[in-house]
């Protein structure tokens, strides 16, 4: 084999090793778990950070991660008005008094910013993951997470509990 054989060989081989890097690194970011588990660590360091949801950095994730139909809905506090979330008929439960919809809860632990995320549900137009906040100190907070394929991108269209704690429904 001449020189100029061997130069194009080895130069496929590695546009080929480069090529396949790329497609799984892009795929593993795209998985629908991995979206969410970026979303949820960036929204609990920014919550632990008491960055204020009007805030220019804020506003930027939620448009990123979260898709414009629920994000308009979290913000307008209309999740309740459907009357369909169990949550929702607990008294003194409302954004304004703290409770905070994207996490299902009012108040979280220091260790929630630990998050685990499995896909439940799959698919190449929606999925559905499994959210794990926290778990070392205290038993996670379980949530399900409902994505979409938005633009190509995996947002988050709706967070339901997965096992609401008893306490929260007595």
């Amino acid at each position: 084999m001449n020189i100029p054989k061997k130069i194009y060989s080895l130069l496929t081989a590695v546009l080929l090793l480069v090529n396949f890097s790329v497609h799984s690194a892009t795929d593993y970011k795209e998985s629908p778990a991995q979206v969410a588990k970026e979303f949820y660590s960036l929204y609990m360091d920014y919550y632990f950070k008491m960055v204020p949801p009007d805030a220019t950095i804020f506003n930027s994730m939620m448009n990123k991660y979260v898709t414009p139909r629920f994000n308009k809905e979290i913000k307008e506090a209309k999740i309740c008005e459907a009357g369909h979330d169990p949550v929702c008929n607990i008294d003194d439960v409302e954004p304004k008094l703290g409770y905070v919809y994207i996490i299902r809860a009012q108040d979280a632990y220091d260790d929630w910013k630990e998050i685990k995320a499995e896909i439940v549900k799959p698919g190449k137009k929606q999925s559905s993951v499994k959210i794990y906040l926290g778990g070392a100190q205290e038993k996670p907070q379980i949530i399900i997470v409902a994505m979409i394929k938005n633009n190509g991108q995996w947002q988050i269209d709706n967070v339901s509990d997965f096992r609401p704690a008893p306490y929260r429904f007595q």
